[in-house]
């Protein structure tokens, strides 16, 4: 075999310190500290092989690309949801508006549906 098919001690050592950190405080953290702390941990650290380098520049990208998704899937819950049930609850109350109208014009007595009764 050659040399750089057999990684040296140290380097795996490494590489499974930084997933340890990694996996760890992501799931308790839910992605925030794991990355925080690979990052802290290959400035603190002097002599990084290549290996661990390209596996931590990996880490921070697959996280960084999550939060991305997350943001957008936020954004789409509101304007997927959020814009549609506004318009919904508009016609709502302006349908309900107009029918009081029409039946107080008519004498009647009309209560307002999907009201809570605060006051009594």
């Amino acid at each position: 075999m050659t040399q750089e098919v057999i990684q040296p001690k140290k380097e795996i050592e490494q590489i499974k310190l930084v997933w340890l950190l990694h996996f760890i405080w992501n799931i308790v953290s839910w992605g925030i500290l794991g990355t925080v702390l690979v990052v802290v941990y290959m400035f603190i650290t002097d002599n990084l092989q290549t290996k661990t380098k390209k596996t931590i520049y990996n880490i921070i990208n697959f996280n960084v690309s999550f939060l991305i998704y997350m943001v957008i899937s936020f954004i789409l819950v509101f304007i997927l949801i959020w814009i549609p049930m506004l318009i919904i609850w508009g016609i709502i109350w302006f349908v309900a508006l107009v029918i009081w109208f029409i039946k107080h014009l008519w004498g009647d007595t009309y209560e307002y549906p999907l009201t809570i009764k605060f006051l009594k």
